[in-house]
């Protein structure tokens, strides 16, 4: 969704008119310096921005002080942003101080339309056929409750062999022709995508939690 395959020698910093999807909204890079400001178009045509700037000798960014608090984000100006590149992805991925991703904004080569066409594809795609090969965004997410998150998280895992402990996921997953638990889970290694989507579908499961 969005994705964009660019040349392995590409810095890994945010570049001048750069765009990036979060599911919401398209967002292009202005860079003066270490500052950058994002500006981001809806489908809807509301306009958004936020401002960054770049820590030194790092590929990770920093809010700042201008707009202290963003809703839309999950994050504050605690949070940083670190620019991944790895295994074919580029993407932005708002960390906050335990380290868990709140949300992603993926880099591509589109625009809105096309963005806004392809956020509408994925949101008509069962959760079973994207969660391990597709980087999902919380606009996608925010569609299940948090009992539904839980399995998807979690399916991950199960993708993978997990040896679950708690007795409703074994269950669940052992109905599954798919699912062959280990014999132990020290083995199971994540992809990137794989390790983002559980970190962020985690983080909406929590916030969901909260929500009274």
């Amino acid at each position: 969704m969005c994705a964009a395959l660019f040349s392995a020698s590409q810095a890994q910093k945010i570049e001048n008119g750069s765009k990036w999807w979060d599911g919401y909204a398209l967002w292009t890079a202005t860079c003066e310096g270490n500052s950058i400001v994002m500006n981001g178009e809806e489908p809807n045509g509301d306009m958004d921005f936020f401002q960054i700037y770049k820590l030194d000798g790092k590929d990770e960014y920093a809010f700042t002080s201008d707009r202290p608090y963003f809703n839309k984000f999950n994050a504050d100006l605690s949070c940083t942003l670190k620019y991944i590149r790895k295994d074919g992805m580029y993407f932005i991925a708002v960390r906050n101080k335990k380290g868990e991703t709140v949300w992603i904004f993926v880099l591509t080569p589109d625009n809105l339309e096309n963005c806004t066409a392809q956020q509408k594809a994925l949101e008509g795609e069962l959760p079973s056929n994207l969660l391990c090969n597709t980087l999902l965004n919380a606009a996608y997410l925010d569609f299940f409750s948090k009992e539904e998150l839980r399995l998807m998280r979690n399916e991950i895992l199960a993708r993978h062999g997990y040896n679950f402990q708690s007795k409703d996921l074994k269950d669940y997953f052992g109905q599954k022709s798919w699912y062959k638990p280990a014999k132990n889970n020290s083995g199971i290694k994540l992809n990137i995508i794989e390790q983002t989507n559980v970190e962020l579908i985690k983080t909406i499961e929590n916030i969901k939690a909260s929500i009274k």
